[in-house]
């Protein structure tokens, strides 16, 4: 039973979901603030929900689908409140299931 999931296609797209490397860039409109860059190494489409926090507690849901060997940011332009400062942070979930965290 597990050599059949770790075969299946679910398997797969979890596998590059975990694979994403995510960090920080300096952003060009704010000194002092960051855009979070998720790269995707993997041969397939990465798929995950990221649920990102700021420092006074709010959070907002985003829905990622990174393209295989393609990368997103995620900042002001596309939808989180300014850019990220120090203390905030996003949680990746796969299926409900938390795979990785970063942090700023």
């Amino acid at each position: 039973m597990q050599r059949q999931y770790l075969q299946s296609e679910e398997f797969a797209r979890k596998n590059a979901a975990i694979e994403v490397n995510a960090g920080f860039r300096p952003s060009l409109s704010k000194e002092g603030t960051y855009v979070l860059v998720m790269r995707n190494p993997s041969s397939r489409t990465s798929d995950f929900q990221l649920k990102c926090f700021q420092t006074n507690g709010n959070s907002k849901i985003f829905q990622i689908a990174i393209p295989s060997g393609q990368s997103q940011e995620l900042g002001f332009l596309e939808g989180w409140p300014g850019n990220f400062v120090r203390g905030e942070y996003c949680l990746a979930y796969y299926n409900g299931e938390q795979i990785w965290k970063i942090e700023r």
